[in-house]
């Protein structure tokens, strides 16, 4: 026996207290040290794991697990153990962005028309890799990409070299701003692309990751993919649609006291079958990424009901120009092919009954992190 009674109990709860006290390198050599401490103990890998758990130190958590599988590979709690916190730290949209095949396409043309034999592409969120070796593909003379979830850096770093562009990308596992322009890049970028935008557009840092990029590390000038992006907006309702939101009475009682608890936003995956749309679509927020960083702003829209019905909200979603040929935007389903990306609805408090021609008023604004929708009443 390597360890004392009680000794993997005491090591843990340190590693805890450093945590809250914000000790990263200090944890980091209590993690290693406490891990070659039972590096041979199936039995004591999994206590640790979860322990490494608890304390939110999720690298060293899947390192016990998985020194525990290769001591026993068909461990069935460890595995399932596993594949839980490796969905914790790489979500399963991964998969469908992957498979996204009118995103791809849209990516694809742009590179195309932008890469030369001589371009030096950068990339910020790696993922997968596939954006750095379309690049690569095109023709582009070498592409560095970034990724900050060191696991995804290593995987992507398998599939560059699987698909033989590992001479051409260089996948850097840090994010965008630790990167060093001359150690990292070898001088500024030619041309940028990246996809890190969520269903609401901003909340992944668009804009200012964009920003600090465009200043630190690229050419003037630079080319950038998507060089603009937008929300996009239009009222919806239907009594569907309000199921998602809102309660009145179910199973023969009246819930609808829990409708002080209405989102301020979900997500959802929209079709025609589903969704009314009640407005003609709105372009409320345009952001030129190779223009300086904008300030946070509110507006007061005004729109016109296309016909009658029940009004639920707004519904947003996103449009991006990845040159001024190819836009791409996942606008719900009765119109574009569906996306990766789900559309947002912002509910209203209330719902509205809307009449064909009424104006309809509503309140949007952003921070530069995130968006927000409201009804305006006036």
């Amino acid at each position: 026996m390597l360890w004392r009674p009680g000794q993997i109990e005491l090591r843990c709860e340190l590693i805890d207290v450093l945590g809250k006290l914000g000790r990263e390198r200090v944890i980091a050599a209590e993690c290693e040290e406490l891990l070659k401490l039972v590096h041979n103990h199936p039995g004591v890998l999994l206590q640790v794991a979860l322990a490494f758990e608890e304390s939110d130190q999720i690298d060293a958590s899947l390192m016990a697990l998985r020194r525990l599988i290769a001591l026993q590979p068909d461990h069935f709690d460890a595995l399932q153990h596993l594949r839980r916190l490796q969905t914790k730290r790489i979500p399963p949209w991964h998969f469908a962005m992957m498979n996204d095949e009118p995103r791809n396409r849209a990516y694809e043309a742009a590179l195309r028309r932008a890469v030369t034999p001589d371009t030096h592409v950068f990339e910020i969120g790696t993922g997968s890799s596939i954006l750095s070796m379309m690049a690569a593909r095109a023709g582009a003379a070498r592409v560095t990409t970034c990724e900050a979830n060191t696991q995804i850096a290593a995987v992507a770093q398998q599939i560059v070299k699987d698909n033989g562009y590992d001479d051409i990308i260089t996948v850097i596992p840090r994010p965008s701003w630790k990167i060093d322009v001359e150690k990292d890049l070898g001088g500024k970028a030619d041309l940028f692309v990246a996809e890190i935008l969520s269903d609401t557009l901003l909340d992944e840092g668009i804009l200012r990751i964009t920003d600090q990029a465009r200043c630190d590390l690229l050419k003037p000038g630079a080319q950038l993919i998507p060089h603009g992006v937008s929300a996009m907006a239009c009222l919806v309702g239907g009594e569907a649609l309000a199921s998602t939101t809102k309660v009145t009475e179910a199973a023969g009682f009246n819930l609808s006291a829990f409708n002080r608890y209405i989102p301020a936003s979900l997500s959802i995956n929209s079709d025609s079958r589903e969704l009314l749309t009640l407005s003609d679509d709105i372009e409320v927020f345009r952001f030129d990424l190779d223009q300086e960083l904008p300030k946070p702003e509110q507006r007061d829209i005004t729109c016109q009901a296309r016909e009658d019905g029940l009004c639920i909200g707004v519904l947003q979603w996103v449009r991006l120009y990845m040159d001024e040929e190819t836009i791409f935007e996942n606008r719900p389903a009765d119109r574009f092919a569906p996306s990766a990306w789900r559309q947002r609805l912002f509910p209203f408090a209330e719902p509205i009954t809307v009449k064909k021609g009424e104006q309809v008023d509503f309140r949007a604004s952003h921070n530069i992190a995130s968006l927000a929708f409201d009804r305006r009443v006036v």
